[in-house]
């Protein structure tokens, strides 16, 4: 607090109060900017079947080591073969994912993923290059975690850990079924 010289201990008294209580509202608004920022990621999380069965408390755990980036139509989120351990969560927009094709002049859409889906789990998994490249086909906002920040809540909860993998097990599973009936539409119709 700032005491200002005053000839009325009342009136400096008065000023006290009304620097403090203009402190209460600014840290107050802030607090309410971060909580809904929370809910906001949470809800964005809670949006993705890869967390449906995990409980609020384990949910807030992901929600406090992510972060909020965004890419604007066209940007390349991340290369194939690049290096890099960010795991995104799509919460709005439609992301491209593409391969290169040793006889094609440009890359191969392999799908298209959106709100819900991730992005870099492989890369969580087996700690190898990208294994495709993310274009973003629209405006996108991500959710972002370093592996490590999700290797750290695996490691504290063996549990959670085993119930993630389970879960990217069964997202890798669906997207080579989508992949597989893709590639079998492309060779019978001579795609590509």
């Amino acid at each position: 607090l700032f005491c200002y010289p005053s000839k009325s201990p009342t009136r400096s008294f008065s000023l006290k109060l009304f620097v403090s209580s203009k402190r209460r509202q600014s840290t107050g608004k802030a607090v309410v900017v971060q909580s809904s920022k929370m809910e906001k990621k949470l809800q964005a999380i809670k949006s993705s079947q890869l967390f449906e069965t995990f409980d609020d408390s384990v949910l807030k755990r992901f929600v406090e080591s992510c972060s909020v980036t965004r890419f604007k139509a066209g940007e390349i989120i991340f290369v194939e073969t690049s290096e890099g351990d960010e795991i995104y969560l799509i919460t709005d927009g439609e992301v491209s994912i593409r391969i290169a094709l040793a006889n094609a002049e440009q890359d191969y859409e392999i799908i298209r993923e959106q709100r819900g889906d991730l992005l870099g789990e492989v890369r969580f998994i087996d700690n190898l290059p990208r294994s495709a490249t993310a274009i973003a086909e629209t405006d996108v906002e991500l959710l972002v975690w370093h592996s490590s920040s999700w290797q750290e809540i695996c490691d504290e909860d063996s549990r959670t850990g085993y119930r993630l993998t389970l879960e990217i097990a069964k997202t890798l599973s669906d997207r080579l079924r989508r992949w597989n009936v893709r590639i079998l539409d492309t060779v019978e119709w001579g795609i590509a």
